[in-house]
């Protein structure tokens, strides 16, 4: 044994062997500490992502509270499509294109769906602020059947690149766009980047915007 020893110890390339061991060791030791970092990392940008997320839905409980009040507060019997004609919407989605850049996010895409018109045919007014106008007939008829409405929606999405709390800004702000907008889904994802602190949000949120308007009924023969 002394003798392997007293070899090892004279052997020219020992120092190969003895950094090789170091090496080794090394490797064994840190390889397993760096799995248990990354997996930390992504945990902590999956967290982030749920409270941007949640601070996000926090925030525009205000501003669906006023806009319900609003909606009760308009007279009755409104027409028309109710800001949702193709200037109105064109406007809208100018605004949402300022508000990605206003915010300092990267804009991706914003789209605006051709509107779908459905039949209400049935039940009281679909939305706040309209009447039956069958409770005013004309005169001389009698047991008029009551005013039915159409009811119009059009789907827009957008998707932005930006910092979580840019990102939690504009889609604070995307929920009140429009005072007739409902939000149908958001997504958030970390865009990959060898800095965790450094990743950047990527979001796509999407917007039914509806309007009411009376069915108009042609005339009796």
């Amino acid at each position: 044994m002394d003798g392997l020893a007293q070899q090892f110890l004279e052997h020219p390339r020992r120092h190969w062997f003895v950094w090789g061991a170091v090496a080794a060791v090394g490797l064994a030791v840190t390889l397993p500490a760096w799995d248990s970092w990354a997996a930390a990392s992504e945990a902590r940008a999956t967290l982030t992502a749920a409270r941007t997320a949640a601070e996000a839905e926090a925030g525009r409980l205000p501003d669906l509270k006023a806009r319900f009040m609003a909606l009760k507060a308009e007279p009755a019997g409104a027409d028309g499509p109710r800001g949702l004609d193709d200037a109105a919407m064109e406007e809208l989605r100018e605004s949402v294109v300022r508000r990605i850049a206003a915010a300092g996010c990267r804009m991706r895409r914003v789209g605006l769906e051709d509107p779908v018109t459905t039949p209400w045919r049935n039940g009281p007014p679909p939305l706040p602020g309209l009447v039956d106008r069958s409770s005013d007939p004309p005169a001389g008829a009698t047991n008029e059947p009551p005013v039915k409405f159409e009811l119009i929606t059009r789907r827009l999405e957008a998707e932005a690149v930006g910092s979580p709390e840019r990102i939690a800004s504009l889609l604070n702000w995307a929920t009140a766009a429009h005072p007739h907008a409902v939000p149908l889904d958001y997504h958030l994802t970390f865009e990959d980047a060898p800095d965790v602190a450094a990743r950047e949000v990527h979001l796509t949120f999407s917007l039914l915007l509806t309007a009411v308007r009376p069915l108009k009924q042609s005339p009796k023969s």
